[in-house]
C-alpha cells in the first residue's frame, strides 16, 4: 500500500517517542507511509482516539470526516 495519491494520504501517528522502534515496526510491517511520532493526550482526545489501532479521515480542511470507509469514499468523491 503507497501513503499517497491525489485525494489521498495515509498517514500513521503513535505516542512512542522511540525511533528504534519505529524503524523497527516499518521493517517488520513493510510500512512506507509517513509516520508521526509523540500524538499527545490532547491529540488523541481532539480526534477521539481511545486506543490502538485507530482510523480518522480527515477532510481536506482538517476536519474528521468520520471513521470508517464510507468516509474515505466521501473524501474521494468531494470536489
Amino acid at each position: 500500500m503507497h501513503g499517497t495519491n491525489d485525494k489521498v494520504v495515509i498517514v500513521g501517528v503513535t505516542t512512542s517517542t522511540d525511533a528504534a522502534a519505529l524503524a523497527a515496526f516499518r521493517e517488520k510491517s513493510g510500512a512506507n507511509y509517513p509516520i508521526l511520532m509523540g500524538l499527545t493526550e490532547e491529540s488523541k482526545a481532539a480526534y477521539g482516539i481511545t486506543g490502538f489501532p485507530a482510523l480518522r479521515v480527515l477532510a481536506a480542511d482538517g476536519s474528521v470526516a468520520g471513521s470508517d470507509e464510507a468516509a474515505v469514499t466521501k473524501c474521494l468523491e468531494a470536489k
